[in-house]
């Protein structure tokens, strides 16, 4: 993922941050409401009675700062307190939360901002990461350095703020978590280049043991020289196999004993043994086939919302990833499929359908839903000119002559629940049309009740489900493009279809 500045993340920003379309907090204070007044976020839940789900929005808080100045949470449940990240002061915002209550909105304060400065540590990019110890009186802050293609650190303080000590780990700290025992910290570094690409520092994974004294963790940095690949990986890009394997986010089993990391642009994830602290093997995720029943998508830009197969394989590309033990015993993983390009001034994968039409041939061999005479037969129609405003990589789908036999998109505007048994097998909880029409619901009411377009209604076509957080069988989901937030339920266990138009283009994935 190309640095970027993202919404919230865990269980105590859904109490902030809810559903619907955000109030605008990043230019100026907003006026605080009356306690009659309903809170400035739109809430929609599901119609039937029996899921006795009812989510409202109860406080918000502002750092004044502008758009990074909100961006990451931790929570630490007991102290009832949030530790948010602000990239924009290298600072972090402490907030408490012992006084909201349900039914009524409030206006959060902050308790204290700390500065990274003031910790004696200088020529701080941004922070992009926080996590409260589970136990300890500790939270860790990922700080990356400027430039960001330098070591970056991983600071300890107190929950009041005190600073306890800092580590440097590899470039580009962007996620921080606890194992659940308590013993370690676990950082994805994930080493992006310059903007100019003269410098690519490689990806890497940082295990911290933190059973002593702060004076006493010790940092272990792994690097991915001679870990298994599987062909899935996407490796084809500029530089060295280590160069372009990036860590992004990290889960920690149950047991604390494994870790799933997301390599966000390599469409892979990768498995840590944390006890022996190696990392075993990289495994690539496959694409989703638009062309199949049930994975149809809006990709047409024409002010029209109309779901339907088209030639487009997407990679799934996971922005975050989340684990938990089901009813069955079974351990799953929890994937938001955002997708995201190497978009660089050096360098540039992301091009559209338009900008390479004449280089296009495509070939029913590539997609299950086509024949070739119905491929050919939609292109003579125009179907690439219709598709000419979507975007696609590069580095995929063409042949050694440079023509694009397939065409490849990012992300599956779906999550994805994979389970961890013999092998990983994809279990789309909800698909990309699902996904899409609930969101064309929800705009279209939030239009009917706001100032918002049907231009800005279409430029959010594409709902990028950018991470999750568990709450039991229920699974909350922050959609990027759109600005909101939507729930499920999941029941356990759960069957796939290996033939499943929601099971990945390459079927069973190989053991994790």
């Amino acid at each position: 993922m190309k640095m970027k500045k993202k919404v919230f993340t865990g269980v105590a920003a859904a109490t902030i941050l809810l559903a619907g379309q955000p109030f605008n907090v990043l230019a100026e204070k907003p006026e605080i409401p009356k306690f009659e007044d309903k809170p400035p976020l739109f809430q929609y839940q599901n119609d039937d009675a029996s899921q006795n789900l009812k989510v409202t929005q109860v406080a918000q808080y502002d750092s004044g700062v502008g758009e990074g100045g909100t961006e990451i949470m931790a929570y630490d449940a007991e102290l009832q307190r949030a530790f948010i990240t602000n990239g924009e002061e290298a600072a972090v915002d402490i907030l408490s939360f012992r006084d909201l209550k349900s039914g009524k909105y409030t206006q959060v304060d902050s308790k204290q901002r700390v500065y990274l400065a003031d910790f004696g540590i200088e020529e701080v990019d941004d922070i992009t990461s926080i996590a409260s110890h589970p136990t300890k009186d500790v939270i860790a802050i990922s700080a990356v350095s400027d430039p960001k293609t330098d070591p970056g650190y991983i600071v300890f303080a107190t929950k009041d703020g005190e600073y306890l000590t800092h580590n440097q780990v590899g470039a580009l700290p962007d996620m921080v978590t606890f194992t659940p025992d308590g013993t370690k910290a676990i950082v994805a570094n994930e080493g992006e280049p310059s903007e100019d690409y003269s410098v690519d520092p490689e990806g890497t994974i940082s295990i911290i043991d933190i059973t002593g004294n702060p004076a006493e963790y010790e940092v272990k940095t792994l690097n991915f020289d001679g870990v298994p690949l599987d062909e899935n990986v996407r490796i084809s890009s500029k530089g060295t196999t280590q160069q372009q394997l990036e860590p992004e986010y990290v889960a920690v089993s149950e047991d604390s004993k494994t870790a799933y990391v997301a390599l966000q642009e390599n469409n892979a994830i990768a498995t840590v043994d944390l006890e022996n602290e190696e990392i075993l093997h990289v495994k690539g995720l496959g694409v989703k086939d638009h062309s199949l029943t049930g994975n149809e998508l809006d990709a047409i830009d024409n002010n029209e919302m109309k779901i339907e197969k088209q030639p487009l394989l997407g990679y799934y590309m996971p922005d975050a990833v989340d684990t938990f033990q089901g009813a069955d015993g079974r351990m799953y993983i929890l994937t938001p499929n955002e997708g995201d390009a190497r978009d660089y001034d050096g360098y540039s994968e992301e091009a559209k359908v338009r900008d390479i039409i004449d280089q296009i041939q495509l070939n029913a061999d590539h997609y299950a839903g086509y024949t070739q005479e119905e491929l050919d037969e939609a292109v003579e129609n125009g179907l690439l000119e219709r598709l000419g405003g979507t975007n696609i990589t590069l580095e995929n789908g063409q042949n050694e002559d440079g023509v694009y036999k397939s065409l490849h998109t990012y992300g599956a505007r779906s999550f994805s629940m994979r389970k961890r048994w013999n092998s990983f097998l994809i279990v789309e909880v909800t698909s990309s049309k699902l996904l899409q029409k609930h969101c064309q619901s929800i705009l279209t009411r939030i239009m009917m009740n706001s100032n918002l377009t049907a231009e800005a209604i279409r430029k959010d076509r594409n709902q990028k489900p950018l991470f999750m957080e568990k709450w039991r069988e229920l699974h909350m989901h922050s959609l990027h493009s759109s600005g909101s937030a939507g729930s499920w339920f999941m029941t356990f266990p759960i069957q796939q279809n290996q033939n499943s138009p929601h099971s990945s283009r390459a079927g069973t994935l190989p053991k994790m």
